[in-house]
Protein backbone atom coordinates (compact mmCIF):
# COMPACT_ATOMS: atom_id res chain seq x y z
CA UNK A 1 0.00 0.00 0.00
CA UNK A 2 0.92 3.55 -0.77
CA UNK A 3 -0.69 6.46 0.00
CA UNK A 4 0.69 10.17 -1.72
CA UNK A 5 -1.39 13.26 -1.41
CA UNK A 6 -0.72 16.45 -4.03
CA UNK A 7 0.49 16.66 -7.68
CA UNK A 8 4.06 16.27 -7.15
CA UNK A 9 6.34 13.84 -4.68
CA UNK A 10 3.94 14.50 -1.48
CA UNK A 11 2.39 17.97 -1.36
CA UNK A 12 -0.67 18.91 -1.22
CA UNK A 13 -2.89 21.89 -0.09
CA UNK A 14 -4.98 20.31 2.68
CA UNK A 15 -8.91 20.76 2.62
CA UNK A 16 -9.48 24.55 3.63
CA UNK A 17 -13.22 24.01 5.06
CA UNK A 18 -11.74 21.47 7.45
CA UNK A 19 -13.14 22.34 10.54
CA UNK A 20 -9.38 20.63 11.72
CA UNK A 21 -7.74 23.60 10.97
CA UNK A 22 -5.88 24.81 7.50
CA UNK A 23 -2.28 24.67 7.25
CA UNK A 24 -1.33 25.61 3.29
CA UNK A 25 1.68 24.26 3.89
CA UNK A 26 1.12 20.68 5.98
CA UNK A 27 1.96 17.45 3.71
CA UNK A 28 2.48 13.87 4.53
CA UNK A 29 3.54 10.71 3.17
CA UNK A 30 3.18 7.14 3.87
CA UNK A 31 4.64 3.95 1.88
CA UNK A 32 4.93 0.31 3.14
CA UNK A 33 4.56 -3.34 2.47
CA UNK A 34 5.70 -6.63 2.79
CA UNK A 35 9.38 -6.67 2.48
CA UNK A 36 10.82 -9.87 0.62
CA UNK A 37 13.20 -12.48 2.46
CA UNK A 38 14.79 -15.49 1.61
CA UNK A 39 12.33 -18.55 2.03
CA UNK A 40 9.58 -15.79 2.92
CA UNK A 41 6.88 -19.14 2.39
CA UNK A 42 8.61 -21.25 5.24
CA UNK A 43 8.63 -18.15 7.88
CA UNK A 44 6.50 -19.89 11.23
CA UNK A 45 4.47 -16.12 11.60
CA UNK A 46 3.92 -13.83 8.68
CA UNK A 47 6.56 -10.77 9.21
CA UNK A 48 4.42 -7.29 9.57
CA UNK A 49 4.47 -4.59 7.04
CA UNK A 50 7.58 -2.12 6.39
CA UNK A 51 6.44 1.48 7.26
CA UNK A 52 8.03 4.70 6.50
CA UNK A 53 6.23 7.99 7.14
CA UNK A 54 6.24 11.58 7.09
CA UNK A 55 4.18 14.59 8.12
CA UNK A 56 5.66 18.21 7.79
CA UNK A 57 3.52 21.48 9.03
CA UNK A 58 4.47 25.31 9.59
CA UNK A 59 4.56 23.51 13.23
CA UNK A 60 5.94 20.14 12.84
CA UNK A 61 9.10 18.29 10.65
CA UNK A 62 8.78 14.27 11.54
CA UNK A 63 10.00 11.56 10.01
CA UNK A 64 9.11 7.57 11.14
CA UNK A 65 11.36 5.02 10.03
CA UNK A 66 11.81 1.42 10.81
CA UNK A 67 15.18 1.84 12.04
CA UNK A 68 14.71 4.40 13.99
CA UNK A 69 12.47 3.72 17.48
CA UNK A 70 9.01 3.96 16.09
CA UNK A 71 6.37 1.51 16.73
CA UNK A 72 3.64 1.05 14.18
CA UNK A 73 0.47 -0.21 13.91
CA UNK A 74 -2.19 -0.63 11.20
CA UNK A 75 -5.66 -0.80 10.61
CA UNK A 76 -5.87 -1.70 6.78
CA UNK A 77 -9.46 -2.67 5.15
CA UNK A 78 -8.85 -2.49 1.74
CA UNK A 79 -12.70 -3.96 1.53
CA UNK A 80 -13.33 -0.52 2.67
CA UNK A 81 -10.90 1.82 1.06
CA UNK A 82 -9.31 2.21 4.37
CA UNK A 83 -6.44 2.46 6.08
CA UNK A 84 -5.64 3.79 9.25
CA UNK A 85 -1.28 3.88 11.01
CA UNK A 86 -0.07 4.53 13.94
CA UNK A 87 3.27 5.79 14.62
CA UNK A 88 4.55 5.87 17.84
CA UNK A 89 8.14 7.27 18.08
CA UNK A 90 9.80 6.21 21.59
CA UNK A 91 13.28 7.79 22.45
CA UNK A 92 14.96 9.31 25.40
CA UNK A 93 16.18 12.32 24.18
CA UNK A 94 13.33 13.52 21.48
CA UNK A 95 9.33 14.64 22.97
CA UNK A 96 7.19 11.12 22.60
CA UNK A 97 5.45 11.75 19.20
CA UNK A 98 2.42 10.16 18.06
CA UNK A 99 1.01 10.55 14.83
CA UNK A 100 -1.81 8.90 13.03
CA UNK A 101 -3.33 8.96 9.96
CA UNK A 102 -6.45 7.69 8.15
CA UNK A 103 -6.89 7.32 4.92
CA UNK A 104 -9.84 6.48 2.95
CA UNK A 105 -11.26 6.49 -0.59
CA UNK A 106 -14.62 5.10 -1.88
CA UNK A 107 -14.15 1.55 -3.21
CA UNK A 108 -15.79 2.04 -6.35
CA UNK A 109 -13.41 5.04 -7.49
CA UNK A 110 -10.55 2.34 -7.28
CA UNK A 111 -8.80 1.52 -10.81
CA UNK A 112 -6.39 -0.92 -11.55
CA UNK A 113 -2.74 0.32 -12.12
CA UNK A 114 0.91 -1.41 -12.66
CA UNK A 115 3.60 -2.04 -10.29
CA UNK A 116 7.08 -3.10 -9.75
CA UNK A 117 7.99 -6.49 -9.71
CA UNK A 118 11.04 -8.00 -10.89
CA UNK A 119 10.26 -9.12 -13.96
CA UNK A 120 8.59 -5.89 -14.96
CA UNK A 121 5.73 -4.04 -14.15
CA UNK A 122 1.77 -6.02 -13.13
CA UNK A 123 -1.52 -5.42 -12.66
CA UNK A 124 -1.39 -6.19 -8.89
CA UNK A 125 -2.12 -2.76 -7.28
CA UNK A 126 -5.38 -0.55 -7.13
CA UNK A 127 -5.59 3.27 -6.59
CA UNK A 128 -8.08 6.04 -6.22
CA UNK A 129 -6.95 9.42 -6.62
CA UNK A 130 -10.31 10.63 -4.53
CA UNK A 131 -9.20 9.80 -1.09
CA UNK A 132 -9.59 11.75 1.68
CA UNK A 133 -7.41 11.42 4.80
CA UNK A 134 -6.64 13.19 8.53
CA UNK A 135 -3.34 13.61 10.55
CA UNK A 136 -3.50 13.93 13.61
CA UNK A 137 -0.06 14.95 15.96
CA UNK A 138 0.36 14.38 19.50
CA UNK A 139 3.40 15.09 21.75
CA UNK A 140 3.28 13.34 25.24
CA UNK A 141 0.27 11.91 24.76
CA UNK A 142 -1.61 15.26 23.77
CA UNK A 143 -3.46 16.23 20.98
CA UNK A 144 -1.89 18.93 19.56
CA UNK A 145 -2.72 19.13 15.33
CA UNK A 146 -5.30 17.92 13.39
CA UNK A 147 -4.76 18.66 9.56
CA UNK A 148 -7.12 16.73 6.90
CA UNK A 149 -6.24 16.74 3.14
CA UNK A 150 -8.14 15.51 0.43
CA UNK A 151 -7.63 14.92 -3.21
CA UNK A 152 -5.38 12.52 -2.09
CA UNK A 153 -4.53 9.39 -3.76
CA UNK A 154 -4.63 6.19 -2.17
CA UNK A 155 -3.32 2.56 -3.43
CA UNK A 156 -3.26 -1.17 -2.45
CA UNK A 157 -1.17 -3.84 -3.82
CA UNK A 158 -0.98 -7.33 -3.90
CA UNK A 159 -3.33 -9.36 -1.61
CA UNK A 160 -4.89 -6.07 -0.76
CA UNK A 161 -5.62 -4.83 -3.90
CA UNK A 162 -7.50 -8.20 -4.64
CA UNK A 163 -9.27 -8.28 -1.37
CA UNK A 164 -10.81 -4.60 -2.28
CA UNK A 165 -11.66 -5.99 -5.70
CA UNK A 166 -13.54 -9.29 -4.46
CA UNK A 167 -15.28 -6.98 -1.81
CA UNK A 168 -16.69 -5.47 -4.59
CA UNK A 169 -17.53 -8.55 -6.88
CA UNK A 170 -16.11 -6.23 -9.70
CA UNK A 171 -14.63 -8.45 -12.16
CA UNK A 172 -13.39 -5.77 -14.74
CA UNK A 173 -11.02 -4.90 -11.71
CA UNK A 174 -10.67 -7.95 -10.22
CA UNK A 175 -9.25 -9.32 -13.60
CA UNK A 176 -5.46 -9.80 -14.51
CA UNK A 177 -5.04 -8.75 -10.73
CA UNK A 178 -1.97 -10.62 -9.34
CA UNK A 179 -2.16 -11.20 -5.53
CA UNK A 180 1.04 -12.93 -4.68
CA UNK A 181 4.03 -11.06 -4.26
CA UNK A 182 6.61 -11.52 -6.97
CA UNK A 183 10.05 -11.94 -5.64
CA UNK A 184 11.38 -14.46 -8.01
CA UNK A 185 14.40 -13.37 -10.04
Amino acid sequence: MWRRTGEAGCSTKPDSSSAAGFDAEAQFCLSGGVLPTLNMDKLPVPLPNALLMGYRSKQRTWHFKPQSPTLFSTNIQPDQGLIIVTARQISTTLVPRTLILKIQANPKTFSKVGGPTRGGFVPHSVESYSAKATAECYEWGKLVEVTSFDRSALEFGGSYACDLAAGLGDESLSEGLVCEPQWEE
